[in-house]
Order: structure tokens, then C-alpha cells, then sequence
């Protein structure tokens, strides 16, 4: 159990820890303060202004002094991981957190562009924000190669990275959270990403994108303008044709043939059903 050494709250932040690590508590932590009239019914002992009490204990922790608690976050963030459960089920969580970065991030140092870099300058968007209890996002390059880049890392994927492969108990390089079993397969996986193979790969990715560019530019009227486009189907078919030919030799002729294009879509409503698992 966490402790911490201050005389004069040393009793009072013992408690907090041990409400925050006791189970119960972790269920209202991920139920929040709307779930407290189901958990009082299955508290037993509990009476219903000890429940309160408690939770108002959390929600001080959380908010106070969580080892987190000096990372900036839209409050109820703080307090329950339902806010990222609303964001991915209305389906614009990444626009969300672009807010949230914009409004309560630190500021941090952006290898950009210079047109970027006074873009995100001017608009104030910060490198970390906590956007749960226990859960900080980044959104600098330098973090992304701390974190994922680095076989030694000092960070451990939740559990329910599971939840993704969960039907197939196959769990891939992605899913994986035991680090010996996911050290093997990004061995076998880093040779599909070595520069040599990168460069291997450069002719096939140039000739999906030209017949890309050819089929976007189809129908072409007297005028010169194609019917509208949605570019995020578009760009979307074009992904996954690069990723089928790269992976299993064929491309899954979105693009050129029209075929399997509800792919995509099966595959974003599962990336939100994921999320709300979570």
C-alpha cells in the first residue's frame, strides 16, 4: 500500500490510499458517483452516508493527492474513467483530447515545421494531460519513442489490451502484455519494418497511391471537378489496400474495384466497442 511521510497528514492520506486500493472502491472508481445507488444495495454493512463519506474520500484523493494529481485534467476525469467510456462512444474521442490538450496541457518542446510549430504555439497545446484516475496522455514524438520505441521502457500495457483478442486467446504483438511472449513476436515482426524492408516496399506503396490519385480523378466533368469525394472513405480503402498487398501478397481492391469497403467500418465500430469495454 502506498504511504506517504508528512506528519500532518501521514493518517488521513493512509486512509485515502487504502480507499483508493480497497475493491469496492475500484468498482465506483470505474462506475463513478452514478453508480453509487446500485453499489449501496450489494455495500451490506455499509449505511448509506458511510458509502457517501467514502467516496467523497476518493474523489479528494483522486483530486488532491494522487501521485497524478499535479497533472492538469477536465475534473471529472480525475475522479472516474466514464469520461473516456462517453468520449469513445460518441465517436470523436481524438477531437476531445485535442481539446483537452489545447485547454489544460503542459506546454511542451515540438520538432514541427515552423507553420506547425507557430500553430501549436498560438493555440496553446500541451504535451500531457490527465485525461482518467490513473491515465496521462501524451501527444509529443519524443514520448511516443520513449514508450513504445524502447524495449526498455519502464511501462507495463493494461489488462485490457486482452480484451481485443479475447475471443481468439491469439494475442498479438499489439495485445500482448507479457513482455517475454512480446518480445518473440516483435522479433518476428521487426523484419517487416527494417529500413531494407521499407524501401522493398517503397515501389508497391507508390503504385497504390498512384491508382489512388487515378481513381479519385474519375468522372471528371467538361468542367474539370470529379462528384464529391468523402476523403475519410477514400483514405481509409487506400490504407487498407497498401496494408492487404503488404501483408498477404493481395490488396483488398477497395480502391480500384469497389469491393470490401464496409471493412473499414466494421473495424472502427469494434475499435469503439473496445473502448467501452475498457
Amino acid at each position: 500500500m502506498e504511504q506517504f511521510e508528512t506528519a500532518s497528514m501521514g493518517q488521513w492520506a493512509s486512509l485515502l490510499c487504502e480507499l483508493n486500493h480497497c475493491s469496492i472502491f475500484k468498482v465506483l472508481g470505474g462506475l463513478g458517483i452514478a453508480g453509487l445507488c446500485y453499489v449501496s444495495h450489494s455495500a451490506g454493512e455499509l449505511s448509506s452516508w458511510k458509502l457517501t463519506y467514502k467516496v467523497v474520500c476518493i474523489c479528494f484523493y483522486r483530486i488532491t493527492l494522487h501521485p497524478l494529481a499535479r497533472f492538469r485534467g477536465p475534473l471529472f476525469s480525475k475522479i472516474t474513467d466514464w469520461s473516456i467510456v462517453a468520449q469513445a462512444a460518441s465517436g470523436d474521442r481524438h477531437i476531445m483530447t485535442w481539446k483537452e490538450h489545447v485547454k489544460y496541457g503542459k506546454q511542451g518542446s515540438f520538432n514541427k515545421p515552423p507553420s506547425l510549430r507557430c500553430y501549436v504555439l498560438s493555440h496553446g497545446i500541451g504535451s500531457i494531460v490527465r485525461i482518467g484516475p490513473n491515465t496521462l496522455s501524451f501527444n509529443t514524438a519524443s514520448a511516443l519513442k520513449t514508450i513504445y520505441g524502447s524495449r526498455q521502457a519502464n511501462v507495463q500495457k493494461a489488462d485490457w489490451y486482452r480484451t481485443i483478442d479475447a475471443g481468439s486467446k491469439a494475442f498479438s504483438v499489439h495485445s500482448e502484455i507479457d513482455r517475454s511472449k512480446h518480445t518473440f513476436r516483435r522479433r518476428v515482426i521487426d523484419q517487416a519494418f527494417s529500413e531494407r524492408a521499407l524501401a522493398g516496399a517503397e515501389g508497391l506503396i507508390l503504385e497504390h497511391a498512384q491508382s489512388w490519385i487515378e481513381c479519385l480523378g474519375a468522372d471528371t466533368s467538361e468542367s474539370g471537378w470529379t462528384p464529391p469525394r468523402d476523403m475519410n472513405d477514400w483514405c481509409n480503402w487506400l490504407s487498407f489496400d497498401m496494408m492487404g498487398d503488404m501483408t498477404f501478397g493481395r490488396d483488398f481492391g477497395c480502391v480500384t474495384k469497389g469491393e470490401h469497403r464496409f471493412v473499414p467500418g466494421v473495424v472502427l465500430n469494434a475499435t469503439k466497442f473496445v473502448y467501452v469495454v475498457r
